[in-house]
């Protein structure tokens, strides 16, 4: 519960894994980063609006169009940094188009700004890195009750597992099966007569990159030309 002038934010509850094992406290003094959360000003409906239409027929903004709109108003940003200076920590930046404030200090300035309850380092049972555990939820002063959204980066369990199956012995191999991504734009009934141009593309390497030669071979085998 928070404490009086104090505002709780909603969904901010934790509890400790009952499959983690606690495996030593966390030191007071350490630095800690955390991310800050405010409102959008305006209503995001126009976004659940596009989602629901085919990809020819949605509306693209730029970053900038979208900050302007969607994006953080400059007055809840101010806001939460003033709050921030005055609890000790340091601002490190803010983003009007992501509706965050980033924030550093020890980890005692930023429990005691956020209202936080540590419990200690506690390991997963899959063995992985330990991280810092909190219970209860976390707290804003009553001005900024309605500002901030969420604050995350206290609290550092691992917010994904690897859901890896390997098969029986005795089942049946599963059928091998791919998809270019012709086939896939197909399937989905993408806009066709549409290249790409003026758009960018991330290739993400987690294998150690890839050979321009074979980059060519594979569009070339596609029917499509070199990106």
């Amino acid at each position: 519960m928070a404490a009086s002038g104090r505002a709780e934010i909603p969904g901010s509850t934790r509890v400790v894994d009952p499959g983690h094992a606690r495996v030593g406290d966390v030191d007071p003094q350490a630095p800690m980063e955390v991310s800050v959360y405010v409102r959008p000003r305006t209503a995001l409906d126009w976004v659940d609006d596009q989602a629901d239409r085919s990809p020819a027929q949605r509306q693209y903004v730029s970053r900038e169009q979208w900050a302007a709109e969607h994006g953080a108003d400059p007055a809840d940003l101010t806001a939460v940094e003033g709050f921030a200076r005055e609890a000790g920590l340091t601002v490190v930046g803010a983003d009007p188009a992501r509706r965050v404030v980033q924030l550093k200090g020890t980890v005692d300035e930023v429990t005691k700004a956020f209202g936080a309850q540590l419990e200690g380092l506690y390991r997963p049972a899959d063995g992985a890195d330990p991280y810092r555990a909190r219970t209860g939820s976390l707290s804003v002063p009553d001005q900024l009750a309605d500002v901030v959204t969420g604050v995350y980066g206290i609290d550092d369990r691992p917010q994904a597992r690897i859901h890896l199956r390997q098969a029986k012995a005795a089942a049946p191999a599963a059928a091998d099966a791919s998809f270019t991504p012709v086939q896939v734009a197909e399937a989905y009934n993408f806009p066709s007569g549409v290249g790409g141009q003026g758009q960018t593309v991330g290739i993400i390497e987690l294998g150690g990159g890839f050979a321009p030669d074979d980059l060519s071979a594979y569009f070339t085998g596609l029917g499509l030309s070199d990106p």
